[in-house]
């Protein structure tokens, strides 16, 4: 029965996501417009009878926040991960509805939460954005750097799950994916493994291959002999340089 149970709370889980910027910073041929409804920037569980009992609530009407983006409108509005929702607009909301009532928002909506964080209910405004370019990504895009020996791909939702186990990626993660790493062409300077994820470079964010290219040309162009990376791996955060060949 517990199995049946945990499966049944995996079933409910899903995502709502929000754009951390709100203005688009799209490059020319790689408009990748996100919905037109408002977005939050939360990860979301729904609450059956057995998490309704151990959260001491009289029916299934609330939702547990499991992770909220980084700048995104829901963090900037103080909505923290292990929050519990217990309505939205005034309504006792269950995990249905708020993806339902999501679907009719737009950007510059608000929407007011009231919540219950260490025993303590309180009431949080949450106004929506747009979505940014990089939470949006739709189409596949790629690039291979053979003097380097690395490939790069973008995060699109279908790769986010593919490699999601192997490559432990996090929910609500942008940037650039490095799939590929020849260790023969790359050499000993360069420290990127598969996996990493680019999510800067010279601190300018990157979340398609194109972007990474460009800026690397940039550089060079400049007469830069490297380049300031900064990745995300399961870890942590680091920088690193990257050679210019």
């Amino acid at each position: 029965m517990e199995g049946v149970a945990l499966m049944r709370q995996w079933a409910r889980m899903t995502l709502v996501m929000v754009s951390v910027l709100a203005g688009a910073l799209a490059m020319p041929g790689t408009s990748h417009a996100g919905p037109a409804y408002g977005f939050v920037g939360i990860q979301i569980q729904g609450i059956d009878k057995s998490l309704a009992e151990i959260l001491d609530l009289p029916d299934e009407n609330a939702i547990l926040v499991r992770d909220v983006a980084a700048d995104g409108p829901g963090a900037a509005a103080g909505l923290r991960r292990g929050d519990l929702i217990l309505s939205v607009n005034g309504k006792p909301t269950a995990h249905a509805d708020l993806l339902k009532l999501m679907q009719t928002t737009k950007p510059g909506d608000t929407l007011t939460l009231v919540i219950r964080r260490n025993g303590k209910e309180q009431a949080i405004q949450i106004p929506l954005a747009d979505w940014h370019d990089s939470w949006a990504i739709t189409r596949g895009a790629f690039a291979t750097l053979p003097t380097h020996g690395i490939t790069l791909s973008a995060l699109t939702g279908k790769l986010k799950e593919r490699f999601r186990d192997k490559f432990a990626l996090r929910w609500g993660t942008t940037g650039v994916l490095v799939t590929i790493v020849d260790a023969k062409k790359a050499g000993e300077d360069i420290s990127l493994v598969p996996g990493d994820v680019i999510l800067q470079i010279n601190q300018q964010d990157v979340w398609l291959p194109k972007q990474f290219t460009v800026k690397l040309a940039e550089a060079k162009k400049k007469g830069k002999k490297q380049v300031l990376l900064m990745i995300q791996r399961p870890s942590g955060y680091y920088y690193m340089l990257f050679p210019i060949r």
